[in-house]
Order: C-alpha cells, then sequence, then structure tokens
C-alpha cells in the first residue's frame, strides 16, 4: 500500500457508482480503510452521486413530458394583470415620445414675391392664404407636391376677402412644398414654394 496515495474526485466517483476499473478499485478501498480524510472525502462525493441518481430515476418516472413549466407563474391573474400594465405603460411612453408634436393647424401667407419662402410649423391641417392677385376668379384647383413632384394633398379653392383661401387638411411634416393653383379649366396659374420647418 502506497502511503502516499490519495484517490482524486473523479476515482471516488467512479468508484460510488461501481464502475471504477478493477485494479484501481483494489487500492482505492483499501486506502479508504486506512485514510480518514479520503473517507470523509468519499462520503461527499457518495452523497452527491446518490443524489444525482434518485434525481435521475424521478425524472425518468415523469416521462418526457413532465419538463419544467417556466410560463406556469403567467397564468395568475395578478402576474397577467401587472404584466399587462407594465406594457400598456411602455406603449403609452413610446407613443408620447414618438415624433415631433404636430400643431393642429397653422396659417402660410404666401407672398406674391417670389424671391422668398413662407414658412409654417409642423402641422396636420394648414391653412394658406395665397395674397397675390390671380387673373381667374375661381373655384381653383390646387395641389401640394413634394419637390420630386410627389402629390401630398390636392382640393378646391375660392376667391375670399383676403384672397384665395385654401385648407390644406393633411399632416404637414418638415421639409419643402410647392403648392400649384390652376383654374377650373386645368390651366397653371401660379406655383409657389414654402417649408415646413422643425
Amino acid at each position: 500500500m502506497d502511503p502516499h496515495f490519495h484517490g482524486t474526485t473523479d476515482q471516488f466517483e467512479l468508484y460510488a457508482l461501481e464502475r471504477l476499473a478493477d485494479s484501481e478499485f483494489a487500492r482505492l478501498e483499501e486506502h479508504l480503510i486506512v485514510c480518514a480524510t479520503c473517507r470523509c472525502r468519499f462520503d461527499e462525493v457518495e452523497a452527491y452521486a446518490t443524489g444525482m441518481r434518485e434525481a435521475l430515476v424521478t425524472d425518468a418516472e415523469k416521462g418526457p413530458d413532465s419538463g419544467v413549466d417556466l410560463l406556469g407563474w403567467l397564468r395568475r391573474p395578478a402576474v397577467s394583470m401587472a404584466l399587462g400594465l407594465i406594457v400598456l405603460i411602455a406603449a403609452i411612453s413610446l407613443v408620447s415620445r414618438g415624433p415631433a408634436k404636430l400643431a393642429a393647424n397653422a396659417a402660410l401667407d404666401l407672398p406674391a414675391s417670389s424671391g422668398t419662402k413662407a414658412v409654417a410649423p409642423p402641422t396636420r391641417e394648414l391653412d394658406v392664404t395665397i395674397n397675390d392677385a390671380l387673373r381667374d376668379s375661381g373655384p381653383f384647383r390646387v395641389e401640394v407636391v413634394t419637390p420630386a413632384g410627389q402629390t401630398v394633398w390636392n382640393g378646391l379653392a375660392a376667391l375670399g376677402p383676403l384672397g384665395v383661401e385654401v385648407k390644406v387638411q393633411q399632416r404637414m411634416t418638415a421639409g419643402d412644398y410647392f403648392l400649384r393653383v390652376y383654374s377650373a379649366s386645368g390651366e397653371k396659374l401660379r406655383e409657389y414654394g414654402f417649408r415646413i420647418g422643425t
């Protein structure tokens, strides 16, 4: 017997499971008889191995469909309601922080001179007054287009006391736009540039 030999944790596990090779089995068994320290270590390893073996047997008896129900706690009404409230608050927070809030409406006066560009804030509805003398008395067809020529809005307008008055009922976000005025017969009378600021 070798007095310097002490078993390893792996050897203790295999010994407890009765899977240690015969040549090592006898050597470790003799050492455990004389070494109290290794007996304590072996008892700990054996307790662990026994617990694991029992857990495996219990799981095998339950069957393959007896997995842990990780989402079972969601079925509790209080947890479900709290989670729903958290999601609702988060959604409201995201919506309220969303893009810059648009004004309900804004007024825009388009001047007769083509050198100046009128500016209005982002809005949901734009009240436009064209204070330019037009040859026609109306009604007018008006369209708002992007610089690329894409129509954003079109509608009709009439001549009012301040000029041609147009209510553009379209969400207007930041960017450059053109307002085109056509006669009732379809002839283009004027085009005005304007900007929706930030």
